[in-house]
């Protein structure tokens, strides 16, 4: 967007060949029209994410603000659920590594809308739920702020369809959320690949391919809940135990998302825990018939009885091995992180709380009743307490003297790298865009750094930025062989458009990076431009700059 590349490709990714980003699309739009608009405002990466959060952190808030007075929640409890809706858990984790899974705005509206479906009287009602304009601007919204969260707002409103179904007897109710959903698909998907939908129907680009297994890795896990229980000093030792026991070596495999532990405070997540049960028991002994009870008790019981039942089918769903598991056999495999259907557990868990406190601030105009509505909500916020101030404690821990010697480290290659002219970089390791395995210390999404630091007007192209569907990314390494004859790797590297090479040094031990070093100098036309303890710069040609190799 700063640079002016096109929405699809950026040429100076993927060098010989050209990133695209079709091939691994994020259905984000509502996301990169702010930071689009945000660019007219500064030109510096990372002051612009700074304000993305200030701005998503403000729409999390007045979405859920928005949805809690839809819900006929007074103002002062719609705004206390919403700042505990804005500042849970896993906002603090995402925003650690997934920016836009931690701007979660489109969430309340997307769980809103079954609300409004289970309350309406009249098909004409369900139709304007849906279809009317609010909604209408709601399935945009979702529609172009994520893949998993359009997900789950598809599944919750279909489940009420079926669920309103079955209980008035009829078919409206399923076939308006069956059609909302249709809707739903249709405009993620157009909003998504743009015109590169018609390049998939012909069969000329395919979408990332995931296993259906891997649901039984980045799954939900219940016990991850635990750590809420534990920072009260509770079960300590048993979530002490299983911390130690999902991250041992001889479970590597299956730890995958439960080391986030992101639960929403010890009042909502006991709330979500605890919705299944009172939910069957409440079914089972309660026996009231929502149909046949008043409106206003209808209204009541709707925002009490529903969310756990949408909670109940969440935690079926997403937790490893559950219905999700199954969906992503028949189905799809695309939607494997079902633990991101949290933030839609965590309003579910509010709008009960809400309803709660709601129906005792009715009970009685008392005092008592008073002072136990405020004591509720007080409760509510202490209990979301260890995630105040979370992210500056995460921004201490990246903002290390190691971490700042290594951006230190690349801002220097990129000075030598300006002055000696290179136009191409190859970056060893070689690997794939944008979800390779992590290789010793290195995580290959660092090899974009030298790409965001460069300055904008730089001609350098990097070879990083091509996913496994390019056959470009195949040539390359069959062409480098890198597993045999490091020593002829420059006049390889040079034969496809390469006159510099970039070795990270963290992703090799140390005696393999002494040997591939070593390999490299014996050729004759190459030699060091740049070295220290994160990284060695090469140009592969000597006099490439029509300088000296001058070594820094």
């Amino acid at each position: 967007m700063l640079t002016g590349a096109s929405f699809r490709y950026e040429p100076k990714l993927g060098f010989p060949g050209v990133r695209d980003q079709m091939l691994f699309p994020l259905f984000d739009g509502s996301y990169r029209l702010i930071i689009w608009m945000l660019t007219f405002t500064t030109s510096n990466i990372f002051l612009i994410v700074d304000r993305l959060y200030l701005i998503g952190v403000g729409l999390i808030f007045i979405s859920s603000y928005i949805a809690l007075r839809k819900l006929d929640f007074s103002p002062w409890l719609s705004c206390f659920g919403s700042i505990a809706f804005a500042i849970t858990p896993y906002f603090v984790v995402r925003a650690y590594s997934h920016d836009h899974l931690a701007l979660y705005f489109s969430v309340p509206l997307g769980a809103l809308l079954p609300f409004l479906l289970a309350k309406a009287e009249t098909v004409e009602e369900m139709r304007r739920s849906l279809f009317g304009p609010f909604a209408i601007v709601v399935l945009v919204i979702v529609a172009t702020s994520g893949l998993y969260y359009a997900f789950f707002t598809a599944m919750f409103v279909m489940l009420t369809g079926v669920a309103q179904s079955f209980a008035r007897r009829r078919l409206a109710p399923l076939l308006l959320a069956a059609a909302f959903c249709a809707a739903l698909v249709v405009v993620l998907l157009v909003a998504g690949y743009r015109a590169a939908v018609l390049d998939i129907m012909r069969g000329q680009m395919h979408s990332p391919w995931r296993a259906p297994f891997e649901q039984l890795y980045h799954g939900m896990l219940l016990s991850t809940a635990m750590h809420v229980y534990s920072e009260l000093g509770l079960w300590t030792r048993s979530f002490n135990l299983y911390r130690d026991a999902i991250s041992s070596p001889g479970l590597g495999f299956v730890s995958g998302e439960a080391y986030l532990f992101e639960w929403p405070g010890v009042v909502l997540t006991t709330t979500i825990l605890v919705s299944p049960a009172a939910f069957l028991l409440g079914r089972v002994f309660n026996g009231q018939d929502l149909e046949a009870a008043r409106p206003q008790s209808r209204q009541a019981a709707i925002l009490f009885w529903l969310p756990m039942m949408l909670i109940t089918f969440g935690i079926i769903f997403s937790i490893r091995g559950g219905l999700g598991y199954i969906f992503n056999h028949i189905v799809d495999g695309t939607i494997r992180s079902q633990e991101r259907v949290l933030p839609f557990l965590t309003f579910f868990a509010i709008v009960i709380f809400c309803s709660v406190a709601k129906s005792i601030w009715n009970f009685r105009k008392t005092i008592g009743i008073r002072w136990l509505s405020a004591f509720l909500t007080l409760a509510l916020m202490a209990s979301l307490l260890p995630s105040v101030g979370g992210l500056a404690n995460k921004r201490n821990a990246l903002d290390t003297a190691e971490g700042r010697a290594n951006l230190k480290s690349v801002a220097d290659m990129l000075t030598v790298k300006t002055q000696a002219g290179l136009t191409a970089i190859l970056q060893l390791p070689y690997l794939a865009w944008p979800e390779a395995h992590r290789m010793e210390g290195f995580v290959p999404y660092q090899h974009q750094l030298p790409y965001l630091l460069d300055a904008d007007d730089s001609p350098s192209r990097w070879s990083y930025g091509l996913t496994v569907d390019q056959p470009t990314l195949d040539a390359v390494r069959s062409r480098l062989d890198l597993e045999t004859a490091p020593d002829a790797l420059p006049e390889r590297a040079r034969g496809l458009g390469f006159d510099g090479m970039l070795i990270e040094k963290a992703a090799y031990p140390a005696r393999d990076v002494a040997a591939l070093i070593d390999a490299i100098e014996r050729d004759g036309s190459s030699c060091k431009l740049y070295d220290d303890r994160y990284r060695v710069l090469f140009v592969l040609t000597r006099n490439s700059s029509g300088a000296a190799c001058a070594r820094r």
